[in-house]
């Protein structure tokens, strides 16, 4: 199964947001993020049913080597992505998902 990717609006911000911090603190550092998100990205779309449901519907891919989780569902014809939430955030920030 491969299904294809939606991000929400949100999460794309996140990422931006994410890739712009690591990029200021070394460069080259961003893009290496960004190489981890897509390769969580594509193991989602892949095997989506992989990750254990967290709330609710709602599964989470941790990145290699960085200290995020994207988290998603699975919808029939597609994977929603809803935010890329750090590690050290708290987690009653979710009730807003």
């Amino acid at each position: 199964m491969n299904l294809p990717i939606r991000l929400r609006a949100a999460a794309v911000a996140e990422i931006e947001e994410a890739y712009d911090w690591h990029e200021e603190k070394l460069p080259g550092l961003g893009s290496a993020f960004l190489h981890r998100v897509d390769e969580a990205l594509e193991g989602a779309a892949e095997q989506p049913e992989q990750h254990v449901e967290r709330h609710g519907r709602v599964r989470r891919v941790l990145l290699r080597r960085f200290p995020y989780g994207l988290f998603y569902v699975v919808d029939d014809d597609a994977i929603a992505v809803l935010a890329l939430f750090h590690a050290r955030r708290d987690p009653k920030v979710w009730r807003g998902l």
